[in-house]
């Protein structure tokens, strides 16, 4: 019973976020069984809860470890049962996934999936999970496939709606801005009963993508008077970053300000909001501030789940940027190089995480003079972004941004302005959206280059569309 009740513990503590509780009555358990064999059930719900952990936390060490001990403990226990052992399986999948262990991930997921039943709602739930799988990876294509096979088995309106949702997020991601916005519309006609706020908060989520940022905004408000108070928080920060790709600083405050409201500012969508008001204060020149800020919560963050988590490794490159706004290179060199230790150390040396901390290690030698050795930086980070990512645009148009500034800094103005083109348009298939300001900066470069190759026509309307897009609004 004694055991029972340990295990019982480490659940509740893994839902309530309790890692490091979890993790130390998990590993006793672990040692315990090493020494005396327990009910098969009782050692694959040991494994099971290590496994959630590991996930949590975006530990590949123990990922790897615990997996192939899980699904040996569950053919134990089920044998051919094959509903069971596909829930196992796809457990495996997820903590793959959350490593960048996709091709791995892929395998148990399909395996997951044959052992399905046969019914439109198991293969509508399964169908949409594989969807935000693959999204996640950068595999549109295969993901938008799964939404719209999910779409034909939904079995009621809400289920189609979510159904929607995924498949106009996937619009978005392609670049078609104009068929989200126009299923969503539809979506909201036909079911006018519904609560409007997801449906309005996608709407502007497309319009936010289409650049329409004062269009997003009255949509946002509009859809937050209908949210439960438990929503309101993450809606007023994606508010804030809205009104920050228009240059409101002071709109992208208060929006945030208002998100603390409703939320308590220990909690982790608390602890985001405060990451993103850091980022704000970033912009405005308060670099002691953004830094104190910064660290704090990545302390936080990399004890509640590793120090290589996504989250963390975002906390990292603010960092960065923060040495560099400062033009501290050998802070940030030194910074750069633990964030791309870390990226590496956890995931490989083919991985998204990777690319970015190439392209920060990038930014550092390019504002020391060492063209070379940014240039070689750039040049894997594209590779690693060609490999992996369909819609990445964002980042290879920033490498390619990057690229520019080395042929400029080179005298190699043709081939500067090549790298900017690309830049921009790969920026602008997207819509602008978000990345307003970062279009505007590649133009200001872009437009300069012009001018010093005597395209005076090109480079004023560079210049132009790039003043109105970084010119802080009112």
């Amino acid at each position: 019973m004694q055991v029972e009740a340990s295990l019982l513990q480490a659940r509740q503590w893994l839902s309530e976020g309790l890692f490091s509780e979890a993790y130390e009555m998990l590993l006793s358990l672990r040692r315990q069984f090493e020494q005396e064999a327990p009910a098969p059930a009782l050692l694959l719900d040991m494994w099971r809860g290590l496994l959630t952990l590991a996930q949590a936390r975006s530990d590949a060490r123990l990922v790897q470890e615990v997996v192939p001990k899980m699904l040996q403990a569950g053919r134990d226990q089920f044998e051919f049962d094959s509903s069971q052992m596909g829930s196992l399986l796809h457990h495996a999948g997820q903590a793959l996934a959350a490593i960048g262990a996709g091709s791995d991930a892929e395998t148990f997921f399909m395996q997951a999936y044959r052992r399905l039943p046969d019914t439109p709602k198991a293969r509508y739930d399964y169908g949409l999970q594989l969807a935000y799988f693959y999204a996640s990876y950068g595999h549109v294509d295969q993901a938008l496939r799964w939404a719209k096979d999910a779409a034909g088995k939904a079995g009621n309106p809400d289920e189609l709606m979510l159904a929607h949702r995924a498949i106009c997020c996937l619009y978005d991601a392609q670049g078609k801005s104009l068929e989200a916005a126009g299923l969503r519309q539809q979506g909201q006609s036909s079911m006018p009963d519904q609560n409007p706020a997801w449906l309005l908060i996608d709407q502007a989520r497309s319009q936010r993508r289409l650049g329409l940022a004062s269009r997003a905004d009255g949509l946002y408000r509009e859809a937050v008077g209908h949210l439960p108070d438990s929503d309101k928080a993450r809606i007023y920060r994606e508010i804030a970053l809205n009104l920050l790709s228009r240059r409101d600083l002071g709109g992208a405050e208060a929006a945030l300000v208002e998100g603390m409201q409703w939320v308590n500012p220990v909690s982790f969508e608390g602890q985001l909001l405060r990451a993103e008001q850091a980022r704000l204060w970033q912009f405005q020149g308060r670099f002691a501030e953004t830094e104190g800020v910064v660290q704090e919560i990545l302390a936080l963050w990399c004890e509640r789940f590793a120090p290589h988590h996504p989250l963390c490794l975002r906390l990292r490159e603010v960092l960065v940027e923060l040495s560099i706004l400062r033009r501290d290179w050998l802070q940030g060199l030194a910074r750069a190089q633990d964030l791309l230790r870390v990226s590496s150390g956890a995931y490989g040396g083919e991985h998204p995480c990777v690319s970015r901390a190439l392209f920060w290690m990038a930014q550092v030698w390019l504002y020391e003079g060492e063209r070379e050795q940014a240039k070689v930086a750039l040049m894997q980070a594209q590779m690693i972004w060609d490999e992996w990512a369909d819609y990445a645009e964002v980042e290879r148009a920033l490498i390619h941004f990057g690229m520019g500034l080395i042929f400029a800094d080179e005298l190699e103005f043709y081939k500067a302005e090549d790298e900017m083109k690309k830049s921009c348009d790969l920026i602008e298939q997207r819509g602008l959206g978000d990345q307003a300001l970062v279009l505007g900066h590649v133009l200001s470069a872009r437009g300069d280059i012009c001018r010093i190759t005597g395209r005076d026509r090109q480079a004023q309307d560079c210049l132009q569309r790039s003043q109105e897009l970084l010119r802080p609004k009112k």
